[in-house]
């Protein structure tokens, strides 16, 4: 299997291989081969209107508190809501108060448009433009028929808000009316459902994704057949991953974006080095590393790995002598767990503090900070909490 070189974003200690598909349509960037910049002064999208959590203009509410939680529980979408995003979406649903049509676009649409300006609730909001079909620049197929990409988002914990549904029609779609499609009411706050038929063009759902609580939480997509669950910590980053669904007529994209700057400040008190072992495969078995603080010796670190379920595991550990606990999501190439991903935890000392990082093979780089006063020397109001 050939692979295209990784493209690789970075930010401080920690990268993220993006997308090394060579089926991708598109690879860190906009389809150009440029890279998506947001507009400071963008307006809200068409018909957006203030939330329970925050201004149309992209404001953001008063900072919550920080919360690490390495259970389990929210790793795969629980049964009933399982069972709810199996039901097929009637076509006179539509007709239902609450559905939504697409909206028609032809121009690009980042996610960066959509995405807060400041965050209050670092790790626990992203915003992602889900898209599939053909995406620019992967050639027009000659296409027949149109074919059937119905299906749902659904958030294990949290919920999720549909910004925008977008559709990009194209000159080569089949010459039979299109059938009727839309997003479904929603009804339940962690569940999208949807009808989508795809010809040569695509069609994509803007959405914010929110958790309560800093923990393993998936996001599954369900489109043209293909299920696939992502821990949300892929997302925590301005990246665009494409490729590997083996879908009927193109491919399907994510598009994320969380803001630089946040509403409470942090301060960071150190970097981390060290490699893991594995039990087998993709399965972490235990860590050992250090940490460097400026003007300080640097700290013995020990993760041992916990549980797994779905994408996810947890681990246990020290830091010196303070105890930690955290929790790692694992990324997939072709629909396949690969041997890297991104962790995040907190470590108990006198002065709590948070880390993450990203492994690649037994490597791993990361971050160590704290919440802090803004007066407070090396504070600033960034999102140390962004990959």
């Amino acid at each position: 299997m050939k692979r295209f070189p990784a493209c690789i974003l970075a930010l401080g200690t920690v990268a993220l291989l993006a997308c090394e598909d060579e089926s991708a349509s598109t690879c860190c960037g906009t389809p150009d081969g440029g890279v998506f910049v947001p507009e400071p002064t963008a307006p809200p999208p068409p018909g957006a209107g203030p939330t329970e959590d925050g201004g149309a203009d992209g404001s953001a509410p008063t900072p919550t508190a920080d919360v690490v939680d390495p259970s389990l529980d929210h790793a795969e979408l629980p049964a009933d809501l399982a069972s709810a995003a199996a039901l097929p979406v009637g076509e006179g649903d539509g007709a239902l108060p609450g559905a939504r049509t697409y909206e028609d676009v032809t121009a690009n649409v980042s996610s960066a448009t959509i995405a807060r300006t400041v965050e209050s609730r670092p790790a626990r909001e992203v915003t992602v433009l889900i898209r599939w079909g053909t995406i620019p620049p992967a050639p027009t197929p000659s296409v027949g028929a149109w074919a059937d990409f119905s299906g749902f988002v659904a958030v294990a914990d949290g919920e999720l808000e549909l910004v925008r549904p977008l559709r990009w029609a194209s000159a080569s779609d089949p010459a039979a009316a299109r059938p009727n499609e839309f997003v479904a009411p929603q009804s339940d706050a962690r569940l999208i459902r949807f009808r989508s038929f795809i010809g040569a063009g695509s069609t994509g759902l803007a959405l914010r994704i929110r958790r309560s609580t800093i923990r393993p939480v998936v996001l599954t997509l369900s489109v043209n057949g293909i299920t696939r669950s992502i821990p949300l910590e892929m997302f925590l980053g301005q990246s665009i991953v494409a490729g590997g669904w083996n879908v009927a007529v193109g491919n399907v994209q994510f598009d994320s974006s969380v803001p630089n700057e946040t509403e409470a400040c942090y301060v960071q008190t150190g970097t981390m080095q060290g490699a893991w072992s594995f039990v087998d495969g993709t399965t972490l078995q235990a860590l050992t590393g250090s940490v460097a603080r400026t003007g300080a010796p640097s700290e013995e670190l020990r993760f041992t790995a916990g549980e797994t379920r779905g994408p996810y595991g947890n681990y246990t550990g020290t830091l010196g002598g303070a105890p930690l606990v955290g929790f790692y999501g694992k990324a997939s190439v072709f629909g396949t767990f690969a041997k890297e991903g991104r962790f995040i935890g907190r470590i108990d000392g006198a002065n709590q503090e948070l880390f993450l990082g990203a492994y690649e093979g037994v490597a791993v780089n990361g971050r160590v900070f704290r919440r802090s006063s803004c007066d407070e020397p090396g504070a600033a109001q960034k999102n140390l909490f962004r990959f």
